[in-house]
């Protein structure tokens, strides 16, 4: 019995607040730099305007820059820097592999899709 009570102890620690934080922000930073990455994208082909663009990405940085400020971990603190420096460089490419990278940290907890 002692067993048992130390094992679901364990596996309530696996799922903890901590956890689903750095879950929920890895999640914000992912869905953040997928959008500006489209709206790099789209900039880049002529589909939306200048100012457009450029408020969205402002946007895009003002929510990444909210995460840096509250997040407890500094990976999730680095991945929201790295975020916004290729905003700022008008780098998809770099958003696009960071996405890339930000599914792998969310692991078998991830996507619902």
């Amino acid at each position: 019995m002692r067993a048992i009570t130390l094992i679901l102890i364990a596996l309530l620690g696996l799922c903890g607040p901590g956890r689903a934080n750095d879950l929920s922000d890895i999640r914000a930073i992912r869905s953040t730099a997928a959008e500006a990455a489209e709206i790099l994208d789209l900039e880049n082909q002529q589909k939306v305007t200048a100012t457009y663009a450029t408020v969205m990405k402002n946007q895009a940085c003002s929510l990444l820059r909210n995460t840096v400020e509250s997040a407890g971990s500094q990976q999730i603190k680095h991945l929201a820097q790295r975020a916004i420096d290729a905003v700022k460089a008008n780098d998809s490419a770099a958003l696009k592999r960071l996405v890339q990278q930000l599914y792998q940290l969310e692991g078998p907890h991830g996507r619902a899709d």
